[in-house]
């Protein structure tokens, strides 16, 4: 998927993340956005400003049953 950075602090940023519910990233099986191979979590997105440029609907279903707000 392709996301992009809206917060001014990101200067626009633009790249490839993944979303996964693999251990050890992800606790409990829960989805966790993963940015340049780390985790990213939904407080920080949300601060981030990420919106979703590009991804399929199993990532968009994923994003959305871990809470975050893409």
């Amino acid at each position: 998927m392709i996301i992009k950075a809206t917060s001014p602090l990101f200067g626009g940023w633009q790249g490839p993340a993944e979303v996964t519910i693999q251990p050890p990233v992800s606790r409990y099986r829960e989805p966790v956005l993963v940015v340049d191979g780390h985790p990213v979590d939904r407080v920080a997105a949300h601060l981030a400003g990420y919106r979703l440029i590009e991804a399929n609907e199993a990532e968009r279903g994923h994003l959305a049953r871990g809470g975050y707000p893409l």
